[in-house]
């Protein structure tokens, strides 16, 4: 009976813990960040994009530091939380009002346009990438996107596909790694990604893929811009926006923006061809 009474005890105890937390972590969804059980008042949510941001390495990568760093440079306090999915990013922005999120500038609808205060932090060339043991006479097309009619293109939830199906180019919806692997499967034809993303990948699972087989076309398939889109539906978005920006200012002319970038991705990488932000 004593040690009913104990369990019963303990059991009371640990459903209290669990309600105290639940508000938190169960109404805004899973969280895969360290912030899981921090009351989101600032929250600044994104997704994992290889080696820029990743839920896997410590400090979750250069982009989340370069923020961080910025926070505490304007005086914000924010944290940022790492998504499993696009549209819950998209969710927490629209219908949670979350302070802001991170976000491609062409990935923004217009209605996220018009409720968002937009800064540019990097810049990307995207290439096409195709795999080679799937075209042993080479990948037939061009940069031309009509050239690619009828071709599958691996895509990610929440990209701007637009042009692709304009042109008749079939989609297929998947993360980058199943995308990979669908190409050694000949189910996707072709994908576009940063140079730098698709090298970490296949370094950081060299059994799984040879760099050789994943060929990169000549010239780039276009630029993309990975920014800070803060939200005037926050009591704060704007203010904070104006501070952040500020605060930018201040860590570019002090060399730090840069200094984060190489000793995250080491001196090898020209930091100048990514910085699209120069004040």
């Amino acid at each position: 009976m004593k040690y009913i009474t104990r369990l019963l005890v303990v059991c009371s105890c640990a459903f209290s813990i669990l309600s105290l937390y639940a508000p938190i972590s169960l109404a805004t969804g899973p969280r895969v960040s360290a912030s899981l059980f921090v009351a989101p008042k600032n929250v600044v949510n994104t997704l994992d994009f290889h080696p820029f941001i990743d839920s896997n390495q410590l400090g979750q990568g250069v982009v989340v530091e370069l923020l961080n760093s910025i926070f505490k440079e304007a005086g914000i306090e924010a944290v940022v939380n790492i998504l499993p999915s696009h549209n819950m990013v998209k969710y927490y922005f629209s219908e949670e009002k979350s302070l802001a999120m991170l976000s491609y500038e062409n990935n923004l609808s217009e209605q996220e346009r018009s409720a968002s205060i937009f800064i540019p932090l990097l810049s990307f060339d995207e290439y096409y990438f195709y795999y080679k043991p799937a075209f042993n006479q080479g990948f037939i097309g061009t940069q031309d996107l009509s050239d690619l009619q009828g071709k599958v293109y691996g895509a990610h939830k929440g990209d701007n596909i637009n042009a692709y199906r304009k042109a008749g180019v079939n989609i297929y919806y998947a993360r980058l790694h199943s995308l990979l692997k669908k190409m050694r499967t000949k189910e996707v034809d072709f994908i576009r990604q940063p140079a730098l993303t698709l090298d970490f990948l296949i370094k950081e699972d060299a059994a799984a893929y040879q760099a050789d087989d994943f060929i990169r076309m000549t010239e780039p398939a276009g630029k993309n811009i990975l920014g800070i889109a803060f939200n005037k539906r926050h009591a704060q978005g704007a203010v904070f926006a104006k501070k952040f920006q500020q605060a930018m200012d201040v860590l570019w002319n002090k060399g730090e923006l840069k200094s984060i970038f190489q000793y995250y991705l080491g001196s090898e990488v020209n930091a100048d061809a990514y910085f699209l932000y120069k004040p």
